[in-house]
């Protein structure tokens, strides 16, 4: 019995012979096949994304129907850069083009290459989460399959081979023919998948529902045989369009349906017989497939109806047919054809993991779990830009909060601990470590700067092995002994990498954190509070030198609690706030404190507790920053790329109350701060305190463009000015300094990002600083995160728009403070100051240190 055969009798009608869809569908670009048309039908598209992600593949000179077909098999495999190209040379490709693109047995027209192009664009942005610019790219589509244009000639010398390929329609080439027509509409199906999958992103239920009924209008007035590849898009398109909203009956029913008359499911019995019995005895779908890709029409069957059978696996298990369910996902991972469509492995593992646990086997659902989040982190790696990684991330995070879950359950906290910090800011930390790996002088710390250039050169020289042992690896099926010694080669290489520059390791991949290396950046004195998970069930995980240790807690209604609390504190009178800053505290600190007593704490929120002032939290006696000093980090891997030791050093650049032309936004008390400040630290240069000056700059001359291009120089940064955190565009947050004749004074985040700092401190005294848009992967996009990118060790930064008179005493006592003492203690002694003189905790627990110490 073959792994198809295995199939229920709903899936297995899906994988059954489909002689239109494979023929015209899958082969007929050109005359005589080529390397990448036989790599499609025979599942061997590992030696395409190879050549296409090393730049070996000369698009220009590829046919234009097979570029499509590298962009297309570049999507499923999901590597995105290599997509990226592979789509940016189509662009070009499109607007030269005027003419047909092929010739042989079929040639594809302009329309289809336009619409082919909208298609893959629509699919990328999807799964990026762009969902304007995958509708814009969807609705492009539809308008190509509302249209009249011949999508396909079929090249009359090839009369025989054009009577079977359009099952003996005349006029195959005319616009109007039944051919074309039906082409346009499996075009449409597609795009209006496509478009429900970008609605739903967009949050509109009314676009989505208009989806579904012009598919629902298009099904209605087809001829419904299963002969029809019409028909199987339709009925897919139709079932993701409801399995999005979470109505998986209706999905699965669409799946399963089937409106035929009994004389039409008759008729298609005897098509199907007659295709495999009949006239063509051989047949010559198989002799074709067999002659022209060396596949056979069963390989041809299971790569193209893939989606459509992944979709039955998922929704089977959604509706309870667990069972069913089971053989469908074994079926899709058993067959090698299969390994190259990501997507499918990793929800495939991922819905056989659902199912194990389900069964109570914890251990097999973590082990399938291991395996889906393997396969993710790599497709993430070969994504470059920071908003594609987080869009990616974005609905795959149930998968790391059941692992997390299940390896709890078995007792493996350490375990829990790093799959949790491994699903955290993971776009932040690979901006560190691209940034990190593109500067010698920072690969490692200490080292003369002779002795850089070497070490440059001798991890890109690792790097280069390792992309070459794992191109090895991707051309063909390798056999399981030249398997296990490419693994052995990538792990003698990747084990180099780590001795030679572990903070290369995350350009490559997403290793599980080192917890020893962790706990070397950690004070002796400092405790690890790591947080994850949210409303549907928060753990808390402590982490110190004697270990790692976690506890299940209270989330009801956290996040509206952390709101009203905000809210409370925001009247700046007054104890009402005191009941929920007991209540957050019970649950977030409480269950840990006996292990935190007398300990500095370095938190790790998620969620909304990224929002939430921790120094305000109250135990009944007293404020936690009475008793801790406290830091605020993304993610514990941060440690690895920001811990720059004791802070206070180097010459500082304060900028103050800059001029906004706008007296409604003058800022006094910040010039006075600035001034103060300055001043203090300059006496302190005279004297041999600090080893250097303070530059101050006051109304218009805190410009924009001092920051851009003179901050590199300056150990310490101290920006007095107005903060603004744009929630819907969160890397427009940005800084307001004085313009000039070169910048407009509007710092942003993305601006940020473009300085290269070495600032051991950077103290944004300003409203909303601190603040981010927590983004998918906990990764939190605000000021705070570009001056990290940026180079910055800490950052000092307000959760609120804070009072300029507390703000001027807080600064005042922080700078004095620094000299004789680490960073977070001089932050919680200054809190305790202001509080002296303004009590309430909306004048002091607004300023957050987050980074080294």
């Amino acid at each position: 019995m073959t792994v198809r055969s295995m199939l229920g009798a709903a899936s297995a009608r899906l994988f059954r012979t489909s002689p239109f869809l494979a023929l015209v569908l899958v082969l007929p670009l050109a005359g005589c096949v080529t390397a990448t048309q036989k790599a499609r039908v025979t599942g061997q598209t590992q030696g395409v994304v190879a050549d296409a992600a090393s730049g070996g593949i000369d698009y220009a000179a590829l046919e234009h129907g097979e570029h499509l077909m590298i962009c297309t098999i570049l999507l499923n495999a999901r590597h995105y850069k290599a997509l990226d190209d592979c789509i940016a040379v189509l662009e070009r490709r499109k607007a030269a083009a005027q003419e047909g693109f092929t010739t042989g047995l079929v040639a594809v027209t302009p329309a289809y290459y336009e619409s082919s192009l909208a298609l893959i664009k629509s699919k990328r942005a999807n799964e990026l989460g762009d969902y304007d610019e995958a509708a814009r790219s969807a609705r492009r589509a539809v308008e190509i399959g509302q249209g009249n244009d011949a999508l396909v000639q079929v090249n009359s010398g090839y009369s025989m081979l054009s009577g079977l390929l359009t099952l003996g329609m005349a006029a195959p080439n005319d616009p109007d023919s039944p051919y074309q027509q039906n082409l346009r509409r499996i075009v449409l199906a597609d795009a209006y998948s496509a478009m429900a999958t970008a609605q739903y992103g967009l949050g509109d239920m009314q676009a989505l529902e208009g989806v579904r009924n012009a598919l629902k209008q298009i099904y209605s007035e087809e001829n419904l045989s299963e002969q029809n590849p019409l028909t199987r898009h339709l009925k897919h398109s139709l079932s993701h369009s409801y399995f999005l909203t979470g109505d998986y009956k209706q999905s699965y029913d669409w799946l399963v349906r089937d409106d035929r008359s009994a004389l039409l499911q008759l008729l298609d019995g005897v098509g199907e017989a007659y295709m495999t019995i009949g006239v063509l005895a051989t047949p010559v779908s198989e002799a074709m497939a067999q002659a022209i890709a060396g596949a056979s029409t069963e390989d041809l069957n299971f790569i193209n109806n893939l989606p459509f059978a992944f979709r039955l696996c998922v929704t089977a298990l959604e509706v309870g047919r667990n069972d069913e369910a089971r053989n469908c996902f074994e079926t899709i991972l058993n067959e090698p054809l299969s390994r190259p469509f990501g997507e499918y492995r990793f929800g495939t593992y991922y819905g056989l993991a659902r199912i194990a646990r389900d069964a109570g086997d914890p251990a097999k659902a973590i082990g399938y779990l291991s395996n889906a989040i393997d396969l993710i982190e790599g497709q993430r790696a070969s994504i470059l830009t920071e908003g594609h990684k987080l869009g990616f991330i974005s609905d795959k995070q149930d998968l790391y909060r059941m692992q997390v879950d299940l390896l709890l359950e078995t007792g493996d906290v350490v375990g829990a601990l790093e799959y949790a910090e491994r699903s955290k800011s993971r776009a932040l930390i690979d901006l560190l470590a691209a940034r990190e790996g593109g500067e010698a002088g920072v690969l490692v710390a200490g080292d003369n700067a002779a002795a850089l250039p070497a070490q440059v050169a001798a991890r890109d020289r690792l790097l280069e092995e390792l992309s070459s042992i794992e191109q090895e690896a991707r051309i063909g099926l390798p056999n399981r002994d030249r398997g296990a010694s490419l693994a052995a080669r990538r792990a003698e290489v990747l084990d180099r990498l780590r001795q030679s520059d572990r903070r290369a390791l995350p350009l490559v991949r997403v290793d599980k954190p080192d917890l020893a290396a962790l706990r070397s950046h950690l004070r002796p004195d400092e405790v690890l509070l790591f947080y994850y998970g949210d409303e549907n069930g928060l753990v808390g995980f402590l982490y110190d030198q004697a270990g790692v240790s976690a506890k299940r807690l209270d989330s009801n209604n956290l996040d509206v609690l952390v709101e009203v609390f905000r809210e409370q504190l925001a009247r700046k009178t007054g104890g009402g706030y005191r009941t929920h800053a007991i209540r957050l505290y019970e649950r977030l600190i409480a269950p840990f404190a006996a292990q935190v007593a007398g300990k500095s704490l370095a938190i790790v929120p998620h969620g909304k507790l990224h929002y939430l002032p921790f120094a305000a939290l109250y135990d009944g006696d007293a404020h936690l920053a009475e008793k801790h000093a406290l830091r605020i980090l993304p993610s514990a891997s941060v440690l690895d790329y920001i811990d720059r030791g004791a802070g206070g050093a180097g010459a500082m650049l304060a900028l103050g109350n800059p001029a906004l032309n706008d007296p409604s936004l003058d800022l006094p008390g910040a010039e006075r701060e600035a001034q103060a400040i300055a001043a203090e630290w300059n006496g302190l240069a005279s004297s041999g305190g600090a080893p250097a000056r303070a530059d101050l700059y006051l109304r218009n001359q805190a410009t924009e463009t001092v920051v851009k291009t003179g901050a590199q120089g300056y150990g310490v940064l101290h920006l007095a000015s107005h903060g603004v955190f744009d929630g819907d565009k969160p890397l427009a947050s940005r800084l307001l300094l004085s313009a000039d004749d070169r910048n407009d004074g509007v710092l942003t985040v993305r601006e940020i990002y473009d300085l290269t700092l070495s600032a051991d401190l950077v103290t944004l005294s300003a409203c909303e600083t601190g603040l981010g848009e927590v983004a998918n992967g906990d990764d939190v996009i605000g000021l705070t995160r570009g001056f990290l990118y940026a180079g910055a060790g800490s950052i000092v930064s307000s959760l609120w728009t804070v009072s300029d008179d507390a703000t001027e005493v807080l600064m005042k006592a922080f700078y004095r403070n620094l000299q004789t003492m680490p960073k977070t203690e001089a932050l919680r002694r200054a809190q305790l100051e202001t509080a002296a003189q303004y009590p309430h905790p909306y004048f002091w627990s607004a300023f957050q240190i987050s980074g080294a110490v």
